[in-house]
């Protein structure tokens, strides 16, 4: 199914490469978008929208598309992500597997 998911299970070194979608943002705003990914991935029904906004007025939402489980058994969703950051909004869709304690890694970017 997903030969990133399944091949390397969740947490794998895939994750430690620089994520550029978040260029632009400060240490603390790229903290509040990954934790409402989290949020999103782990309590929201598939189309189901998430919205996060940071006091400077940068915002983001969340959206889980569908929700597989892998051959090897690991939970996954494929999710739309969009940023408001000044004049440069962007949007992306990736695809994050549940790992053995929780956490939501993307695996597919």
């Amino acid at each position: 199914m997903l030969a990133s998911c399944t091949a390397q299970g969740p947490g794998s070194s895939q994750e430690a490469a620089r994520d550029t979608f978040y260029d632009g943002l400060s240490t603390e705003e790229i903290a509040v978008a990954q934790q409402a990914v989290q949020e999103a991935l782990e309590s929201r029904l598939s189309n189901e929208t998430s919205q996060w906004t940071y006091p400077n007025g940068s915002s983001g939402s969340v959206t889980p598309l569908r929700t597989f489980r892998t051959k090897t058994g690991h939970y996954c969703r494929d999710y739309a992500e969009s940023l408001a950051k000044g004049s440069q909004p962007g949007s992306t869709v990736r695809t994050a597997c549940r790992g053995s304690q929780g956490i939501w890694r993307v695996v597919k970017r």
